[in-house]
């Protein structure tokens, strides 16, 4: 999710904090809100990749998306947000954000942003010291009835963090009650690469009795790949393998190759050069291209393979 429009850093919210101006449940008198932001329009929330926390009251709905998987140094982007559903103006609500411990020693709430989603009513946003773990709040000003207030917030996942990133929520405001909002976990977890296969062969046509098999890999992305291998295998009608930069073993009927770092996007060829059989004529000569030792590990290894089938039509020609 990328976040747009108006950003302010919670350094500078947390200034406000430190005088007492912008906390919302039960703290000193709510500073006048800013000039109203403009409505943010960031990349869609996909609901396969977030969960939601919230809770419904008399006094209104509040509601916390929150991704499921982040990579380490990256942001946890959040959605938090308060429906007003009584009939009057709800003069001040907000919302804590709490990464309890030991959770809290995988986030940095001090390197993070926030900035209004809609409608202005957003007037604070920052860190605030608890002994249960790292807290970040929120406050809206001045919501009418039926009106949402949105706040998108972006809190930095620490590189060396890994493994379940618990957080919770609650909420409140002046004359509208508690809301607890419940808990759930967040995935750190690194960025994967998802590399995928295609083999095309010459002759297409009638040919000699030799054949090229030509595997293109691709890195899907988003992460690059720091090692991956591709591997060649070929049936018995088949023999005389060459690949260049590869290890050819006519034993195991395979050809390896070493294909390196590759980064997203991006995408690397190799090509195996094999004759048919004189005693091959009528049978189906099937190659098989495969990645293997990727690193880090494919997490869609359903296109890592690719199979192409060639045909001795007689003992001089070859159709692929």
């Amino acid at each position: 999710m990328v976040f747009q429009g108006r950003k302010q850093t919670v350094r500078a919210a947390a200034g406000a904090v430190a005088a007492g101006l912008v906390l919302w449940a039960g703290q000193p008198a709510v500073a006048a809100p800013p000039t109203a932001a403009p409505a943010v329009s960031g990349s869609p929330v996909r609901a396969a990749d977030t969960f939601v926390l919230t809770s419904a009251t008399a006094g209104g709905t509040q509601t916390l998306i929150v991704p499921k998987t982040v990579t380490p140094g990256e942001s946890i982007d959040l959605v938090a947000s308060y429906t007003n559903t009584t009939d009057h103006a709800v003069e001040v609500a907000g919302m804590d954000i709490l990464f309890p411990k030991p959770s809290d020693a995988q986030v940095d709430v001090n390197d993070s942003s926030y900035t209004d989603a809609g409608g202005g009513y957003t007037v604070g946003a920052g860190p605030r010291p608890s002994e249960d773990g790292s807290l970040f709040y929120v406050t809206w000003r001045d919501i009418p009835a039926g009106a949402t207030a949105s706040t998108r917030i972006g809190i930095t996942l620490r590189t060396a963090s890994s493994g379940p990133v618990e957080i919770s929520a609650t909420g409140g405001g002046s004359g509208i009650g508690r809301f607890d909002l419940g808990k759930g976990t967040i995935n750190a977890a690194p960025a994967a690469a998802d590399l995928g296969v295609s083999l095309t062969a010459t002759p297409k046509g009638l040919g000699t009795l030799n054949a090229s098999f030509t595997a293109t890999v691709t890195n899907h992305g988003p992460a690059d790949t720091t090692a991956a291998k591709l591997r060649f295998t070929y049936s018995p009608g088949f023999h005389l393998p060459q690949a260049t930069g590869c290890t050819t073993d006519p034993a195991t009927r395979t050809a390896t190759c070493d294909l390196g770092p590759l980064a997203g996007g991006a995408n690397v060829t190799r090509t195996l050069a094999l004759q048919a059989g004189a005693l091959t004529i009528g049978l189906s000569l099937p190659v098989t291209a495969t990645v293997t030792d990727i690193a880090p590990a494919d997490p869609a290894p359903g296109n890592d393979t690719a199979t192409h089938s060639c045909a001795a039509l007689t003992a001089l020609l070859v159709i692929c």
